[in-house]
């Protein structure tokens, strides 16, 4: 779960789900990801959103505006990220043992 604005984001299956802030409302279809894209991790970074999700054994990096109808860009990865963390303008995050920064757009 990641405070993104006024809401609060978190990983739903095939989607981004969001919990407004004062917790009255949830949106459990607030963003859906590429077909059979399962998401496993989400992170905000300034008003960038990186999700990591598994398709087919591998693994997608996806990157939103927060406002777009389609993502950003997306870059596949040999295995999937179970865990993403803001560092400075892009991410951070681990696979199979080495350590990569991302800013998602190349």
């Amino acid at each position: 779960m990641k405070l993104y604005g006024t809401q609060i984001l978190f990983t739903n299956g095939n989607y981004i789900g969001a919990l407004s802030a004062d917790v009255t409302t949830v949106d459990k279809t607030y963003k859906q990801l590429p077909y059979k894209n399962q998401a496993l991790s989400i992170s905000v970074n300034n008003s960038s959103i990186l999700v990591s999700a598994s398709f087919n054994g591998k693994g997608s990096l996806l990157l939103w505006d927060g406002y777009s109808d389609g993502w950003n860009n997306m870059l596949e990865t040999s295995s999937p990220i179970y865990a993403l963390t803001s560092y400075m303008s892009g991410w951070i995050y681990i696979s199979k043992g080495d350590v990569y920064y991302t800013d998602c757009l190349s």
